[in-house]
């Protein structure tokens, strides 16, 4: 029986799992900004709207309140590749309704480096 998640994942998926915690934060105004750079191995992507006002977001800097996802202040957004599928290895771009907005940002990534003392 597994002891911990990553021999869980090996005994489910019959391969060892490692990850690394990447994060990082910005300042989401009215000018699009693009929040993370497109990656194949982002397993996990969380968004977390810091600010007082609306953020908007979606895969093209060409957004507007209409054509992107709402994130209301103090709420956190989660792509999951086994929900969003590839969607969460995309580029993500963001602007504000108002004002300069901090948003905290972390990435679940895929390393493929074996850790020998975890698997």
């Amino acid at each position: 029986m597994a002891h911990n998640v990553r021999r869980l994942l090996q005994e489910v998926l019959g391969d060892s799992v490692p990850t690394d915690l990447q994060s990082s934060d910005v300042t989401v105004t009215a000018t699009p900004i693009q929040l993370v750079p497109a990656n194949a191995r982002r397993a996990i992507l969380r968004i977390c709207n810091q600010g007082t006002a609306n953020i908007n977001i979606a895969f093209s800097a060409a957004l507007t309140s209409q054509t992107a996802f709402g994130l209301a202040p103090g709420d956190t957004m989660i792509w999951d590749y086994d929900e969003d599928l590839e969607d969460v290895t995309r580029v993500f771009w963001a602007v504000a309704d108002l004002g300069s907005n901090p948003v905290h940002i972390t990435e679940t990534i895929l390393t493929g480096v074996r850790d020998a003392g975890n698997v």
